[in-house]
């Protein structure tokens, strides 16, 4: 399905992968098979066409279920070295033990000890404690620009905040999402930014 959030989703990031000298990758996510339909991928396909994005201006399009096996056997690693587990929480247990709507997922199961089994999603085990490296910009690994999140902030949706730069102008690597302030937090960011 192609709505006016997909067209604008499409749009910004053909145009920041011109910018930066990058590529537009199609990636359809049609690992779910009771609720996905192939005809979708060509109403997608269309839709880019009729905004003026043919297939000379994407790599693609990549389908999940291409890679199937590896998704899996990444998962039971992660399983298996103690940093994923299973949940059997449905979205009405979070807000039955919240008792509010919009917030996300508490960690009921984070302890439990389930194993796998119908109904079941497997969910990463982040750290309590400490901080968390995330990636703030989306372009290419090789320009990535990365930051450190305290374990606090990561339900709360808070900003990376980094001592990268001095300025507080916005990292170049980093897009328009975020912005990089002095904290005491030190980030490292394998491509070097202008702002120093």
């Amino acid at each position: 399905m192609f709505h006016v959030g997909s067209a604008r989703s499409v749009l910004y990031n053909w145009a920041f992968a011109r910018h930066n000298h990058g590529a537009l990758v199609l990636r359809i996510e049609d690992t779910d098979a009771a609720r996905n339909q192939p005809e979708w991928i060509d109403g997608i396909i269309s839709a880019m066409n009729w905004l003026g994005i043919d297939d000379s201006q994407y790599e693609g399009p990549f389908l999940q279920s291409d890679n199937l096996d590896k998704h899996t056997e990444a998962a039971q690693r992660l399983y298996a070295d103690g940093r994923a587990y299973y949940c059997d929480c449905s979205r009405a247990d979070v807000i039955a033990r919240t008792g509010d709507q919009h917030r996300g997922y508490d960690g009921y199961c984070r302890d439990r000890g389930l194993e796998p089994g119908p109904g079941r999603a497997l969910r990463f085990r982040a750290p309590d404690e400490g901080a968390t490296e995330r990636s703030t910009c989306r372009t290419r690994p090789s320009s990535s620009c990365y930051g450190k999140r305290s374990a606090s902030s990561r339900l709360s949706g808070a900003t990376c905040r980094s001592s990268s730069t001095r300025s507080g102008r916005s990292c170049p690597s980093a897009g328009t999402r975020s912005r990089w302030r002095a904290s005491g937090t030190r980030a490292t960011c394998p491509r070097p930014c202008a702002i120093t």
